[in-house]
């Protein structure tokens, strides 16, 4: 007869399913965060701007306060959360690609005039905020938005519109007509998909309120700044 016995040395070197960081971690631009397959939670505060880091595996922003990165890459497969608590600035002129969830935390970059590649913004269940410029949405799809989710475009293409196919994808134009990007929306509690009419069209005046669908929508123009947010339930 055989006998097998456990190397638990080799078994200690089995990576666990979750992990903690100190969000100090991301001060050098060439470090790796997280392992394939893993969920990495950031802990901590920082008071001043972060070199940056590269990110494997799911990486979770929880309750960090302001955080600013220089530089975020996200690996192949690899994915940021950012929930409630957490506001991630990204002070890079390419946006990352990859997968970033906003569930209650906010993004920023309005540095980035273009991406390395496909990111997908996706909205989580606590509506959340992300502001971009608007040149940098070429590569950008934004999913699961409700009227809930707040999207600011600074950018200087002046008024957008809202145009949808009814499945859910809602298409945004510029004035002159070019697609900037695409919204894939939530659905609602009966199933059904929002659509353009639940969000703000442009307003030619500033500070013009428009209401659709089930939501009280506020839409104003600032400067070059475009922003849509929710005001209140009708």
């Amino acid at each position: 007869n055989n006998t097998f016995t456990l190397d638990e040395g080799a078994n200690s070197r089995v990576s666990p399913a979750s992990t903690t960081v100190p969000v100090t971690d991301f001060n050098d631009a060439s470090k790796v965060i997280g392992s394939d397959g893993q969920t990495t939670t950031v802990t901590g505060t920082s008071t001043s701007s972060l070199d940056g880091g590269t990110v494997k595996g799911n990486v979770v922003f929880g309750s960090n306060g302001d955080v600013t990165l220089q530089q975020l890459t996200l690996d192949s497969n690899a994915s940021v959360t950012i929930d409630s608590g957490t506001n991630l600035t990204l002070d890079q002129s390419t946006l990352p690609s990859g997968t970033i969830t906003l569930n209650g935390g906010t993004l920023n970059n309005t540095n980035a005039l273009s991406s390395s590649g496909p990111l997908t913004i996706a909205f989580g269940s606590t509506p959340s905020t992300v502001t971009l410029d608007a040149y940098a949405l070429s590569n950008v799809t934004f999913t699961n938005v409700t009227p809930e989710d707040t999207i600011n475009l600074d950018n200087s293409y002046g008024e957008v519109s809202l145009v949808d196919d009814g499945t859910g994808i809602i298409k945004v134009l510029s004035k002159s007509g070019q697609t900037l990007t695409y919204l894939h929306t939530g659905q609602k509690s009966d199933g059904s998909y929002y659509t353009a009419s639940d969000f703000t069209d442009p307003a030619t005046d500033d500070d013009a309120s428009i209401t659709g669908g089930d939501d009280t929508v506020v839409c104003f123009l600032a400067g070059s700044m475009i922003m849509s947010a929710q005001a209140k339930q009708s």
